[in-house]
């Protein structure tokens, strides 16, 4: 399932400029609003029934992620300084959540099999870095840089879901 959200937003992303756009340049267009909603809305609910049985930190910060990526999405980009700084606030504040589960699944690897966490912590560093690397480049959060960073994280939480556990 993890691949076709990757592809949903290959799709997505490239609907506008790939390196001078990004996924709210796409939302703003009204072909692709309500099908962007959904992708959000799917990506959301797909984790939240994904990692429902885990621990409850590991919950709040899924509950907590799709819940700020979903309401900047509603929230459009506009030239309305009070929706411009909304929509940059949770959609920043999902993606920091997002990084938050990712770290907590690694935490929750290291007391089961330390070697393994370390070697996800070494996957978690590289992506960082290249994300760092896409930013520098280009100066800006767009589709490429976004696609990554979600190609990253829906890979990270399908490997660590097929694992099993010691």
């Amino acid at each position: 399932m993890g691949i076709i959200f990757i592809i949903a937003a290959l799709f997505l992303s490239t609907r506008v400029d790939f390196i001078n756009g990004n996924m709210t340049h796409t939302a703003l267009l009204p072909e692709y609003h309500y099908l962007m909603i959904a992708f959000i809305a799917a990506l959301a609910f797909y984790y939240i029934y994904k990692l429902h049985n885990h621990d409850h930190i590991l919950q709040g910060l899924v509950y907590a992620c799709a819940l700020c990526l979903f309401v900047g999405i509603l929230i459009p980009y506009t030239d309305n300084l009070l929706y411009e700084h909304a929509h940059i606030f949770f959609t920043s504040l999902g993606s920091l959540f997002a990084i938050g589960i990712v770290i907590r699944m690694i935490d929750r690897q290291s007391m089961v099999n330390y070697h393994k966490a370390m070697i996800e912590r070494g996957y978690l560093m590289f992506v960082i870095a290249m994300l760092s690397a896409i930013f520098f480049f280009c100066g800006q959060f767009n589709g490429l840089f976004e696609v990554t960073g979600l190609s990253a994280f829906v890979l990270f939480v399908e490997y660590d879901m097929k694992k099993p556990r010691d």
